[in-house]
């Protein structure tokens, strides 16, 4: 289900000599092109428990979240009652979810 882009990502390799993304070393950006994002997930939380970070899952649950929102109004053109329906939210959840998180352009 996920768009061509994203799966040719996933399939490819990234080179550890890749320029980080937000902040990532380039081993993670190699690792998350071979393993996924769940391995991403877990070495951003192992770094992040390594810095003393008591804010993980706050921070990464909305990290998450806005990133699922944006790229679902992304596919939907914009249209929240789609968007919604595919994400399985009520139309008033996304509609909040945008609010808190300061998706709204």
């Amino acid at each position: 289900d996920l768009p061509l882009e994203l799966r040719q990502e996933a399939t490819q390799p990234a080179p550890i000599s890749a320029p980080p993304a937000s902040g990532a070393t380039p081993v993670l950006v190699a690792e998350a092109a071979v393993h996924g994002w769940a391995s991403a997930l877990a070495a951003e939380v192992e770094r992040r428990l390594a810095a003393g970070d008591r804010a993980i899952m706050d921070t990464l649950t909305r990290e998450f979240e806005a990133t699922v929102i944006r790229m679902a109004l992304k596919r939907c053109k914009g249209r929240r009652i789609e968007a919604a329906g595919k994400l399985g939210l009520g139309r008033n959840t996304i509609t909040r979810k945008i609010q808190e998180l300061s998706l709204e352009d």
